[in-house]
């Protein structure tokens, strides 16, 4: 499997996973945003911009400036998320 084929599948593994904790998702597929996946949760008044990494990969420059820009505004509905998927599959918010 491809490095790209994986990313995919995690990116698709994410979506199902958000999906299951009430979120709306919109997929991001090679963007210029520095954000895989738009999550809003309408029960929540939340709006999340995901990024998807594999459990070693960091937040490039761009992406860190978007994170720090986004989770600096007061209003903590919108916030900026890096969900960690590991080989075996596993989950978890950094």
């Amino acid at each position: 499997m491809s490095f790209k084929h994986k990313g995919i599948v995690k990116e698709y593994k994410a979506l199902a996973y958000l999906v299951k904790l009430g979120y709306r998702v919109y997929r991001v597929p090679m963007s210029l945003l520095p954000f895989d996946i738009l999550a809003i949760n309408p029960d929540k008044n939340e709006i999340l911009f995901v990024e998807v990494k594999s459990e070693k990969s960091k937040l490039s420059k761009r992406q860190e400036e978007f994170k720090k820009m986004i989770d600096a505004m007061p209003n903590w509905y919108v916030r900026y998320r890096v969900l960690k998927i590991t080989d075996s599959g596993d989950i978890e918010w950094e």
